[in-house]
């Protein structure tokens, strides 16, 4: 049996979390969660496999950039994808600088999937080891 890619959503915005959910309501290979705080999403990241991220830079109990220092610190193999409107090459550049593995305009979110399906190819070559490990 194959196993499942298990991505947690990190967003505060209820649209664009409607939006995903849209984006991978078919995907039987895909397990995902849902955090609207950093608070939140460090709960089910100690209590789940995660393999992918999807962060957010704006959050309501904190920065996306200092929890992305936090998330490369614990986990320092997950795959980190910046989720932002905010797309300023300096704002890509500090994300990168710190851990993050891609960056995606939010506008361009219709991308995800198959960026997703991308990394879970590669990670599958390596038994899902590019993500959770610390």
């Amino acid at each position: 049996m194959k196993k499942k890619m298990n991505i947690l959503f990190v967003e505060d915005s209820g649209i664009i979390l409607l939006h995903y959910k849209k984006l991978f309501a078919l995907r039987e290979d895909i397990n995902t969660y849902v955090a609207t705080t950093i608070k939140r999403a460090k709960t089910i990241m100690s209590n789940e496999e995660i393999n992918i991220i999807t962060l957010d830079i704006s959050l309501p109990d904190g920065n996306g950039m200092d929890f992305l220092k936090w998330v490369k610190q614990e986990y320092f193999k997950m795959c980190v994808i910046m989720m932002s409107c905010y797309t300023e090459e300096m704002i890509q550049s500090e994300a990168k600088k710190f851990g993050a593995n891609y960056f995606l305009d939010k506008g361009d979110c219709e991308k995800l999937p198959k960026m997703i399906s991308e990394i879970n190819y590669l990670n599958l070559q390596n038994d899902f080891s590019g993500g959770g490990g610390k």
